[in-house]
């Protein structure tokens, strides 16, 4: 069984659009409460890293992020132990995504009216080079999906097979339980946040997404991201085997990104036994010092190419769900907007019909914006982000429960 829902808008808030502001990270001055607070972070994954075809660029290994710490974490109470959400970034964005769409404000404010309980909330920077790691797990695009998913106790935070999770128990004064963490995501990070889950569902408690690519091939097997791959070749400055890797068009550049992680080539240094010897999309870029070496799902005629795009089948939801079957489900949230970009609003839909077809509990919800004011792309993270923290800390355990 599942819940519907349709988030509208009262009118109300209205007049507070006029303004142009889309994201309301700034509460009114009447409403006061007591505030947390932002920290930086970041660590070294040499472990999961060192052998991705990015080692040669800047600070290779770090993996940052920033976390939010409720405001009655003081020093008075350093002895309270506190839940974590992890929230992962979205393509071409960074740890800060969530803060600049008012994290801070609503998670203060939540705190502070009681809809939810005081929580870590840690916000991750899941880019590659390309702008974003999709949350991946191969060695030469780099073991994403270990460095966040994974847990350890036996380890110490500085131990260099240690997780992000890992890491967090050591330094902060979390609740380390799976009841007691979750995981979600908008966009690439929602992917990411599904797939996490999935691989280690005894880490992770509940898991939300915000319209992700979360069905690569549609209901069908011809939508999701097939009809972009016609988009991106009618849409080239040069030719395919030239393809410029740097332009700014982003879904071209996504692609790249996802490639990556889905289907690389080995670089020579991997010798992980994936080589992949057909070179019918074989793609190689400059990048930094090096090559990336990826091969690409479609042809340059933008046709699926079946042996490439199988390999990102396998990377699919529905498939980890297939090769991971959970044993104990965790609370699933889908939270759904419209005017979404590059399909991810049918991709969401159609993995929501999915998880329905199989009789998998969770809760749907579409977000429409606000009267002459649609969803469109990341605007509405700040009225988004409150229904994610309240479905979280409803699924989470306490320090006294």
């Amino acid at each position: 069984m599942f819940r519907t829902y349709l988030i509208i808008a009262s009118l109300i808030l209205l007049a507070g659009l006029l303004s142009g502001c889309s994201d309301r990270g700034i509460t009114s001055k009447i409403d006061q409460y007591d505030t947390g607070y932002i920290l930086p972070g970041q660590h070294s994954f040499a472990f999961y890293l060192n052998k991705s075809m990015f080692s040669s660029a800047e600070d290779p290994y770090l993996v940052r992020f920033r976390i939010y710490s409720p405001p009655v974490f003081t020093l008075q109470n350093l002895g309270t132990p506190y839940p974590v959400l992890f929230l992962l970034s979205p393509f071409g964005e960074d740890e800060f995504f969530y803060f600049n769409h008012g994290l801070k404000d609503v998670a203060d404010r939540l705190i502070g009216t009681g809809k939810i309980q005081p929580t870590w909330i840690v916000c991750v920077n899941g880019a590659n080079a390309y702008g974003g790691s999709f949350y991946g797990n191969s060695e030469a695009g780099g073991l994403y999906e270990s460095i966040i998913g994974k847990k350890d106790s036996t380890l110490t935070f500085n131990d260099a097979r240690a997780s992000l999770i890992d890491y967090i128990d050591a330094i902060f004064n979390t609740i380390p339980e799976r009841a007691s963490r979750g995981i979600s995501g908008y966009g690439m990070g929602g992917y990411g946040a599904f797939r996490i889950a999935h691989k280690y569902p005894d880490n992770f408690g509940s898991v939300s997404a915000v319209t992700a690519p979360l069905d690569f091939d549609g209901a069908t097997g011809n939508g999701g991201l097939i009809p972009y791959f016609d988009e991106i070749i009618d849409n080239l400055d040069t030719t395919y085997r030239a393809m410029d890797t740097t332009s700014e068009d982003v879904l071209r550049t996504m692609i790249l990104a996802a490639a990556c992680s889905f289907s690389p080539n080995d670089t020579g240094v991997v010798n992980d036994g994936n080589v992949i010897t057909d070179s019918t999309t074989l793609l190689i870029t400059p990048s930094g010092a090096g090559k990336v070496k990826i091969h690409l799902p479609f042809d340059s005629t933008g046709a699926r190419y079946t042996p490439i795009w199988n390999l990102w089948l396998a990377n699919n939801i529905e498939a980890i769900r297939a090769a991971n079957p959970p044993t104990l489900e965790q609370p699933i949230m889908l939270i759904n907007t419209p005017e979404a970009q590059y399909g991810f609003y049918q991709q969401t839909l159609d993995f929501h019909n999915y998880l329905t077809s199989q009789n998998v509990d969770h809760e749907y919800l579409e977000f429409e914006g606000y009267p002459g004011y649609p969803s469109v792309r990341s605007q509405y993270i700040y009225d988004i982000l409150e229904t994610i923290l309240i479905f979280h800390s409803e699924n989470m355990a306490g320090a006294d429960d």
